[in-house]
């Protein structure tokens, strides 16, 4: 499978449920940045949905640190309305 099909089949998963939020921000941001530059894998427009994704999920914490310091950490809905409209832009895009 290639980083790219790793990526996608990371959304879909963390979709069905299969995933918490913290395994697919870990996973996400492994996936882009460290296991062979998963990034240079994808077209522009992916790689700018993708990005922006990562930026919100790679600060993903937990709900006591987030509350202390909402401007550096992302909470799970956060997280989650980033996932949600990822996917809104990859569909919109194929």
């Amino acid at each position: 499978m290639t980083k790219k099909e790793e990526l996608y089949c990371l959304l879909k998963l963390y979709k069905e449920g299969k995933y918490d939020i913290e395994t697919f921000c870990d996973e996400l941001t492994c996936i882009l940045y460290y296991e062979s530059n998963g990034i240079s894998e994808l077209n522009d427009k992916e790689k700018e949905i993708f990005k922006s994704l990562a930026n919100v999920a790679k600060r993903y914490s937990s709900e006591e640190e987030y509350k202390m310091n909402p401007d550096i950490f992302s909470s799970e809905k956060e997280v989650y309305e980033a996932i949600e409209l990822a996917c809104k832009k990859l569909l919109e895009y194929k």
